[in-house]
């Protein structure tokens, strides 16, 4: 390991993959970011390589410590209507990393995000990763490739070690109206602060956990800090308490009337019956195995998590 850190994040351009960069950079690491799109951050410490994935065997890296891998399609519906397309986003695209690392005989840890609804939605009990695995989607059973790939290849000796987290829902990211990414909550956050009205599917009443996205940086910071401690390839990775989407609905539009008078109505339309049965999980997913072995703890609870990111909403708005 190199004395200052050298992390190479892949989807660079990506929310995830931006504030993970961010984050790293202000903790003086040294920060190799890959992204088919042009650099949108300048810093001394940051190599920017922009390059289509189906270039990547042509990058030359050099020594790293941990991959944060980043990159892929992560919209279970974008997967159900072109699978191919899915299965090259993200299990090809992983495939095509991991030989780059073996090209250059470079073993880093190679870090992944999955999600905790590999579970499924009929896991009624608190989830651990001794729960069962049952994908519902063509998105799930891409990442479950992908990790069994990435295992393959630590049990090859070519990469160190990996490490997938099962991450619940993130927010505290910015959202614009009409962007495609995930993020339910980010997207009330926008909508209550521009007095827009916000869609509840059906009552409501589905559980689920919500870690912030200063809580998921520092947990993949604490993952590469703490590797030797670590005795699993996979981990949960959540707040540690369930609140119902209208709850969390209800919180976002008391804290906008307070910061701005927001004047955003919750309206509950009928369920759309495209939509997944895993749309309906009750979800309740503990991370007490990583907090375990790495002394990790998230800061943020639900009502400090919004109400930062409302005020940092109001803070970029303003500042446009």
């Amino acid at each position: 390991m190199n004395e200052t850190p050298i992390a190479l994040v892949t989807g660079a351009s990506g929310k995830i993959g931006m504030n993970l960069i961010k984050h790293l950079l202000n903790q003086e690491w040294t920060v190799i970011a890959i992204s088919s799109r042009p650099a949108t951050i300048n810093h001394e410490k940051l190599t920017w390589i922009q390059k289509s994935w189906e270039n990547i065997s042509e990058i030359i890296l050099p020594s790293i410590d941990v991959v944060y891998h980043l990159a892929g399609q992560n919209n279970a519906y974008i997967a159900q209507k072109n699978v191919i397309q899915d299965i090259k986003s993200n299990l090809i695209l992983t495939i095509n990393l991991l030989e780059v690392l073996k090209k250059h005989s470079i073993k880093p840890l190679f870090i992944t995000l999955g999600s905790a609804t590999e579970y499924g939605s009929h896991n009624k009990d608190e989830l651990t990763e001794n729960s069962s695995v049952t994908p519902e989607t063509f998105y799930e059973v891409a990442k479950i490739a992908s990790r069994n790939y990435i295992e393959q290849y630590e049990r090859e000796g070519i990469i160190r070690k990996s490490i997938s987290f099962r991450i619940t829902n993130i927010y505290g990211m910015s959202k614009s109206l009409g962007d495609n990414d995930r993020g339910f909550i980010d997207d009330a956050i926008y909508r209550s602060m521009h007095n827009l009205d916000i869609s509840c599917f059906g009552s409501g009443d589905f559980l689920r956990d919500y870690l912030h996205i200063n809580d998921l940086m520092d947990a993949l910071v604490t993952s590469y800090l703490m590797e030797s401690n670590l005795r699993s390839n996979i981990y949960n990775l959540s707040f540690g308490e369930s609140h119902t989407v209208i709850q969390v609905l209800e919180k976002i539009l008391t804290l906008a009337q307070g910061k701005k008078n927001s004047n955003s109505r919750i309206v509950k339309v009928d369920f759309p019956t495209n939509k997944y049965e895993i749309e309906k999980r009750n979800a309740k997913v503990s991370s007490r195995k990583f907090r375990e072995e790495s002394n990790w703890k998230p800061n943020l609870n639900l009502v400090n998590g919004l109400d930062l990111s409302l005020s940092q909403y109001l803070v970029k708005h303003n500042n446009e």
